[in-house]
This record gives structure tokens, sequence and C-alpha cells, in this order.
């Protein structure tokens, strides 16, 4: 529906700048409209030797008119209706255009916003790594299904403190501390096999955070594995090195050794 199809006849063969971004052309309307019936009822009281109580009338009548048709604005209005607002005319024609402009726009946006919402809910639930929205209260919004295997989240966490989910000491002080840990948290998961996962936390709005989670364990087995093999190494050198140094030190101990040996 094209914004031009419910506006008032008198609206409707302007440009749309002219529509709505004054009341005075409408308060004119009006004007005119009553100085039309004060007129009528002028002659008509003019001819009858009434002639103020006819004024009278006609001022009744243009008042009676503008509270019907602020009636019909407020029984719109508090419907929160989205069809076309009804075709009144003069200023309050113009204040249902605005009204009802608005309330569009805002539906527009809205409907864009849950859009790009909905959109960057369907990447997050992609991704590998667990992540958890954190409101200012604590309690957690929502998580990607990541979360729940990293993390072990379930459908009744829902707007639970995550203190008393992840319970750890560590994370409890990382959590109140989060710029003391600029490379975040390791932390090792209560389960039967060695299992390690490196939390970040990122301060965002107010007091909200979003709590990323990425499983490391193959790394930490690959750094360990280093480790082994380094100290392994280092002790298969030292062996031998050590053997040789004695032979070395017992030969030169050695009497009958020539002294250029020594």
């Amino acid at each position: 529906m094209s914004d031009s199809s419910f506006l008032p006849n008198q609206l409707k063969n302007r440009p749309s700048h002219e529509r709505y971004s004054t009341l005075k052309s409408y308060v004119s309307e009006d004007f005119r409209r009553l100085l039309l019936i004060l007129l009528i009822a002028g002659l008509i009281g003019i001819g009858i030797n009434y002639f103020l109580f006819c004024l009278t009338l006609g001022l009744i009548f243009f008042f009676s008119l503008q509270i019907h048709s602020l009636y019909i604005v407020n029984q719109w209005i508090s419907q929160h209706s989205q069809d076309a607002p009804p075709d009144l005319p003069g200023v309050w024609g113009a204040l249902l255009f605005n009204v009802y402009r608005a309330q569009r726009r805002e539906r527009i946006l809205q409907t864009e916003m849950v859009g790009f919402i909905e959109r960057a809910r369907s990447s997050l639930r992609a991704l590998e790594e667990a992540i958890v929205l954190i409101d200012e209260q604590h309690c957690i919004e929502w998580w990607n299904p990541a979360a729940e295997q990293l993390l072990g989240l379930q459908e009744g966490d829902y707007k639970r403190q995550v203190l008393t989910i992840i319970r750890g000491p560590e994370f409890i002080h990382y959590f109140n501390h989060v710029n003391d840990f600029p490379d975040g948290l390791v932390l090792e998961a209560a389960t039967p096999h060695a299992h390690y996962i490196q939390i970040k936390l990122t301060r965002f709005g107010h007091e909200s955070r979003l709590l990323m989670a990425y499983d490391i364990t193959r790394i930490r087995k690959l750094e360990q594995m280093r480790k082994d093999f380094v100290d392994n190494v280092s002790h298969e050198l030292r062996t031998p090195l050590t053997v040789l140094s004695g032979y070395l030190e017992t030969l030169s101990e050695n009497d009958e050794m020539p002294p250029r040996w020594k």
C-alpha cells in the first residue's frame, strides 16, 4: 500500500513534504469551514430575526463536528489499528496521517531489526565456539548450541545467574575482574578425561557481557607433547654427555697419561 492511498481527499494531490510538514494550512481550512458555517447561520438568523441564536447554534455545530472528529481519532489510536486511518477533514486528517506514517515506519524498522537479529543469531548458532549473552543482572539471556556442549547449559538455565552455573572460584574472580585478564581464563572441565576450555568475557552496553568459550584440549595436548619431547631429548642428550664428561675426568686423573693429553 502506498502512503497516499489512505489520505484524505484534500491531501492526496499534494507533495509528501507538504502533507505533514505544517498544520497551518489545515488550521486555515478548519477556520474557513467555521466562517462558512457562521455565514450560513447568520443569514438564517437574519431571515428569522434570531441572529445571535443562530450564530450560537452554528458555533455549537462546528465544535460538535470537532469533538466527533476527536472521538474518531481517539478510537483509532486506542485500538492500535494497523488499518488505514479514517478520512477526516482539516487538522484531524493531517494528525491521523502523521500518526499512521510514524506507526508504519516503526513497524518497518521493527521488522528489519527482528530480521537482523535473527540472521545474527543464525550465524552465532553455526559457530563451533560457545557464545553466551549475559544481561546486566548477570543472568543468561541466550546461548548457542556449542555452549550446551562446552559449558553444559540446559533449557532450564535461561535467566539463571551465570555464577551459579559456572561456580569455580577462578571464574568468579575473572568475572568480577575482567580487565585483569586480557587473555581470558583457561578452565579444566570436570570430566573423566582432561578437557580444557578457554573463556573470554567482553563487556558491552551498561553491564552486559558476552562470553565466548573455546575448546583448547587439542592445543593443550600438543603443547604437552612438545614439552615431553623437549624433556626427553634433553634427557637423552644429557646422559651421554654426562658419561663422556666422567670418562674424560677419569682419564685426566690418570698419572700415566701423557701430559699433552691432559
